[in-house]
């Protein structure tokens, strides 16, 4: 399912994460559930391009981010800003 960042999260840059590649500036993030082999999704920009992310959470933040979806309070933002185990960009505008 896809979600679309708050205003309140766009108000307060809490859609950006910086990456080696640059800052992905977040629209939505795609999941289907919240497990630990979860993949996460992030569509928006990297340095103006258009960029989907693959994107896991580390098993440290894990317990938090399972919790807050548990008791309905998990935002977007609480995904983009954890510690991710791994990421992968899928694809970017030409």
């Amino acid at each position: 399912m896809r979600y679309a960042f708050s205003s309140g999260e766009l108000l307060y840059e809490q859609n950006k994460k910086e990456l080696p590649e640059g800052i992905l500036e977040g629209q939505f993030i795609e999941y289907e559930s919240v497990e630990p082999d979860t993949d996460f999704y992030c569509i928006g920009k990297i340095n103006d391009k258009d960029v989907k992310v693959r994107f896991n959470i580390s098993n440290n933040d894990f317990v938090h981010i399972k919790n807050k979806h548990c008791f309905g309070i998990l935002m977007q933002s609480d995904l983009l800003n954890t510690d991710w185990q791994s990421y992968e960009i899928l694809s970017v505008e030409k």
